[in-house]
């Protein structure tokens, strides 16, 4: 059962119910879309994430957030998730974009989140972190600081850094190949 503190979240009291199960379920699902899960993988990498919350229920400690928690699970089974992908068939295999949306459309999602995926890939694992749960996942820098166990500031500086990272990479990707030539010597000197 989960550990049992002086000031229990409201999840804390039932973590195994159906109302509980099916919230950690929904919040994965969405995190793990957002961190780059294939559509067609996306249910067996909730189940994954589900299953090693399970396992690991015991340290969940009561007196922290749960998003972040979860999030930690999310950003493993993703990883994996996208290293088996990469190996079965190649990066930016599968569209993002729903069905309903134009061709363009799609061809210019698939495109944006291979930029992006791209760029997060380069980027050091504690700054790209740090955007992601920021950026994407919205969590304060407090909670990332507790999350990630480093001084808030820390996270602050990370969090700059990934951002003039993140454009530097996005632009150097999408220019074209003599604006390429221009940028890196602009770079170079």
């Amino acid at each position: 059962m989960w550990k049992k503190t002086e000031r229990p979240s409201r999840h804390a009291a039932e973590p195994l119910s159906a109302t509980w199960i099916s919230e950690a379920a929904s919040y994965l699902k969405k995190t793990l879309r957002r961190l780059g899960v294939a559509p067609s993988d996306l249910e067996d990498a909730v189940q994954e994430a589900l299953i090693a919350v399970h396992k690991k229920r015991d340290t969940f400690d009561a007196t922290r957030p749960l998003k972040p928690w979860l999030f930690g699970f999310a950003v493993r089974v993703a990883a994996n998730q996208r290293r088996k992908r990469r190996d079965e068939l190649g990066d930016c295999a599968e569209p993002v974009a729903p069905e309903a949306s134009s061709p363009e459309r799609q061809a210019l999602l698939v495109q944006a989140r291979c930029i992006a995926e791209q760029v997060l890939g380069r980027m050091p694992a504690e700054r790209s972190l740090v955007f992601t749960l920021h950026d994407l996942e919205g969590l304060s820098a407090t909670e990332i600081a507790r999350l990630v166990e480093a001084p808030t500031n820390t996270v602050y500086s990370r969090l700059r850094t990934a951002r003039a990272e993140f454009a530097d990479a996005v632009l150097e990707l999408t220019a074209a190949p003599n604006q390429r030539e221009a940028l890196a010597l602009s770079i170079a000197s």
